[in-house]
């Protein structure tokens, strides 16, 4: 339904609208859009607008005052929107659906180019807010989304202040989206974020590692889809764990399960007595968790992880392809021999006995070059200290299954 009350005085490329404009239940397919209520108020020198409907099933309600002028570029001097539910991925898919002076140009040819009626290149905005109760973010729920925002003259949208709750937490910092080349960047803060649910949503690292997290995401990327951007994500990421657990490749117990110990002649017998022993260790419990890498085309590379725990020190490194989930790892640690205190005095005999039948890897000359800058990144090592067992493991392929343990070596 369309209703209008205008009347135009001026001159036919400079005129002056006064009265108002309405629009409701009104398509627009080619955004997936529907417009429930439009109103267009033109008052003097400013337009009001409000504005409530869907795009791309999230539900927006919009505020705006602009100059009331048709000369570009079009300046809005105040954007409110506001959503009780909104999918982040599939808006950010639509943003590359918005006409720019490259895209209608290669609609309608360089000659036609001016015939187009709008592209984004012709909007100003000075001053904007986003609220968001309920906001889907790469698959990750989150709540109370709010942040700033302004679109530049050089089709740069800059969103600052922007804060929502996340799992057990809260994420902050700044955003940007350029229209005339697509790149998205992201600075983000978290703060208590439950660290398996963002390693599983953002980077499909998933049941890996466990506990309240704190970071920071640093991030570049551009595409249309969300495959695309993963496939073109760069960037740094840094985060630190208290308390937290790394069930698989923090755990002893889960690392032993490489194949090459039946191919050495440990027995299923010993393996399950030797996992029996260390299960009251906790190897997966750690007081503190380290890392950082970096980002490029979606792969995570120069990887470094270091976990501190009473019995077990860790130092992870190598690289993981996001979405491949594939994983080339190398873990290195230190294990205690000391389990008396766990285990009792004959416990304790019986877990060094079976350590002690596993095969071990004795240091070369050149091997020394190779892994002793390695292995001198676990944390509290020392190489001659006998209270405590050094080894190393390869972690080579898909991270979400059961077969990524290729093999573990005492070192020697």
């Amino acid at each position: 339904m369309f209703n209008c009350d205008l009347k135009i005085n001026g001159y036919i490329n400079k005129p002056l609208v006064n009265g108002y404009l309405n629009i409701s239940n009104a398509q627009m397919p080619i955004y997936d859009t529907t417009i429930k209520n439009l109103l267009i108020r033109f008052k003097g020198k400013n337009i009001e607008l409000e504005s409530d409907g869907k795009i791309y099933n999230s539900d927006l309600r919009i505020k705006a005052s602009a100059k009331n002028t048709l000369e570009q570029p079009f300046v809005v001097d105040k954007l409110d929107i506001n959503s009780d539910e909104l999918n982040l991925d599939t808006f950010i898919d639509s943003l590359t659906k918005i006409p720019t002076p490259d895209t209608t140009t290669k609609m309608t040819g360089a000659s036609n180019k001016k015939s187009i009626p709008f592209s984004i290149s012709d909007i100003e905005i000075k001053n904007g807010s986003m609220n968001v109760k309920d906001i889907i973010i790469r698959g990750l729920p989150a709540k109370n989304y709010t942040s700033e925002f302004k679109l530049g003259k050089n089709m740069l949208l800059e969103i600052n202040k922007l804060w929502f709750d996340v799992t057990t937490g809260r994420m902050t910092g700044t955003a940007s989206y350029n229209f005339s080349n697509g790149t998205i960047k992201a600075n983000v803060s978290a703060l208590n974020v439950d660290s398996n649910e963002v390693a599983s949503k953002l980077f499909d690292f998933k049941d890996q590692i466990y506990g309240q997290s704190n970071g920071t995401i640093i991030m570049t990327t551009r595409g249309s889809t969300e495959e695309e951007r993963i496939k073109n994500m760069s960037g740094y990421v840094y985060f630190e764990i208290a308390d937290g657990k790394m069930p698989k490749l923090g755990s002893v117990e889960y690392l032993l399960k490489a194949g090459n110990f039946i191919k050495s002649g440990i027995t299923g017998i010993s393996l399950s007595n030797l996992i029996d022993l260390l299960t009251p260790i906790k190897t997966g419990h750690f007081d503190s968790i380290k890392g950082n890498f970096a980002m490029k085309n979606g792969v995570a590379q120069n990887i470094e992880i270091y976990s501190k725990g009473d019995n077990l020190n860790i130092y992870i490194n190598g690289e993981y392809d996001i979405l491949q989930q594939y994983a080339d790892l190398r873990v290195f640690g230190r294990l205690t021999k000391k389990a008396s205190n766990i285990l009792g005095a004959v416990g304790n005999l019986s877990f060094n006995s079976l350590l002690n039948a596993l095969p071990g890897f004795k240091l070369g000359a050149s091997d020394k070059q190779s892994l002793l800058e390695d292995l001198n990144k676990i944390p509290g090592v020392e190489l001659s200290d006998q209270k405590y067992r050094i080894f190393t493991v390869k972690i080579d392929g898909k991270i979400n299954e059961e077969k990524f343990v290729k093999n573990f070596r005492w070192i020697e």
